[in-house]
């Protein structure tokens, strides 16, 4: 199966509802896991490059509606842990062939105050290894 390289930054909306593994990321050592499934019209920013495939079969990503979806995607359990951090999706590489558009979008803005300091906390970390890279 060929596609095109994901990228840190796409912005995919999906097409139709989608199941998809999300991951719990904790503030302690550790994570946990849930299956969820993102309605359609989602738009979900990739966090991360894509590895050559057949290494990796998916990536990370933050939907921009993060608060909206997390009270109905995150376990109840979860969010209200002491050590609950936050949370991300893991959509595989065949599913936003499938199931997504790639969207041009200039500015990443979320719902959320804690998906936005993420998202530009990764924005200066890649920033800062290109500079060292370049």
């Amino acid at each position: 199966m060929f596609f095109k390289p994901i990228k840190f930054g796409q912005v995919y909306r999906a097409t139709e509802d989608v199941a998809m593994l999300g991951i719990v990321i904790l503030k302690a050592a550790g994570s946990s896991g849930f299956y969820c499934t993102i309605p359609k019209d989602t738009k979900i920013v990739i966090e991360n490059d894509s590895w050559p495939w057949p290494i990796s079969k998916g990536a990370y990503a933050i939907p921009l509606n993060y608060r909206e979806l997390e009270v109905k995607i995150v376990p109840l359990e979860e969010r209200v842990s002491p050590v609950y951090g936050m949370y991300t999706l893991v959509p595989l590489f065949k599913d936003l062939k499938q199931h997504f558009v790639k969207e041009d979008m200039h500015e990443i803005k979320f719902d959320d105050e804690r998906a936005q300091e993420h998202w530009e906390w990764l924005r200066q970390i890649r920033n800062k290894k290109q500079r060292k890279d370049g």
